[in-house]
């Protein structure tokens, strides 16, 4: 009896202690979040059966520093074909504002053989992005000897701030994008190093940004800038970083806590169509006066003087001249 109540009294307390491990499990999945989303690719290209997908969250803040790793997820594909869904569990109470987080993934023959990676970063959680729907799009691996994820290659923050000048509000559904671009030479296509894209959802100037980027591909000898914009909810660009771009990271240009100075784009009018001259009908000439022909009226004179006289005639009176006296006689 003492061996079955001892029995007993152990299994009581292994129930015990499960119990309490599944209910402190259920406490963190209920105050936990995920971010979540799916991998894919572009080219028409099957995976083996026995491929192993890698995603994981991470810190990216500090420059000098490794990533961090927050949550990763790993699984086998068992056949599936992307595109395939993930989700990583994170504490929010561990989630600051002011750093970035990003997603990165891989997919790895069942050898260990890296067939996909992501060679962008993926902004999630703070800064205005998104913790659902994310779609990653990775791209095809050149090497088959790659480390692991988390030193595939160091990741650097490039931060600084958006505003302009004008006390002039932005709409409710402007969307903020940033872009760290290399300015081509000759003919070469323009290189998108990172980006960043955000809602203000009501937000104005100014706006804190960070692009991660692999510092890797920064040439000492070659010249990089910060594209960036606001454009209203329809698409229509409302502010822009003025002459080509904003220098950064190399040649003596900042890294890290800068200020972009945005300039309005001022839409284009349509000129009114100048109206075609009209052409005023021609007035009719002014009638030329007629010419009056000259009038003889018979007069009288008396009078002594012999020498022709000039003189004004009034109707039914008579004009003294000169000691002439000269009177309308009856017409002829």
């Amino acid at each position: 009896m003492n061996r079955c109540t001892m029995r007993m009294g152990l299994l009581l307390i292994v129930v015990t202690l499960l119990s309490g491990l599944l209910g402190s499990t259920g406490v963190f999945a209920q105050s936990g979040a995920q971010v979540t989303g799916t991998l894919t690719y572009l080219p028409r290209i099957a995976l083996p059966d026995d491929a192993v997908v890698n995603v994981q969250l991470q810190e990216v803040s500090r420059a000098d520093a490794p990533a961090t790793v927050l949550a990763e997820q790993e699984f086998v594909t068992g056949g599936a074909q992307v595109p395939l869904p993930f989700a990583l569990d994170y504490d929010p109470a561990g989630i600051a504002e002011q750093l970035t987080y990003v997603v990165r993934a891989t997919i790895r023959a069942n050898d260990g053989q890296l067939l996909w990676t992501t060679d962008t970063f993926t902004p999630v959680i703070t800064q205005g992005n998104p913790t659902s729907e994310i779609e990653i799009v990775l791209v095809q691996a050149v090497s088959a000897e790659v480390p692991d994820i988390a030193d595939e290659f160091p990741v650097a923050a490039l931060n600084g701030s958006l505003t302009y000048l004008q006390f002039i509000a932005l709409p409710d559904d402007a969307v903020v994008f940033v872009q760290l671009e290399q300015v081509p030479l000759n003919d070469e296509p323009t290189l998108v190093l990172g980006s960043q894209e955000f809602a203000t959802e009501g937000s104005q100037v100014p706006f804190a940004f960070s692009i991660s980027y692999n510092p890797d591909l920064i040439d000492a000898q070659r010249t990089y800038v910060v594209q960036a914009g606001i454009t209203a909810g329809d698409g229509q660009l409302l502010w822009i970083t003025p002459d080509g771009g904003f220098p950064v990271l190399t040649q003596g240009n900042p890294s890290s806590d800068f200020e972009i100075v945005l300039v309005q784009v001022v839409p284009e009018t349509t000129p009114d169509p100048t109206p075609e001259p009209t052409t005023a009908p021609a007035s009719d000439p002014a009638p030329e006066p007629t010419p009056v022909p000259p009038v003889r009226l018979p007069v009288t004179s008396t009078g002594t003087a012999n020498a022709p006289l000039v003189a004004l005639l009034l109707f039914g009176a008579v004009l003294v001249i000169g000691g002439l006296a000269l009177r309308r006689t009856a017409w002829e």
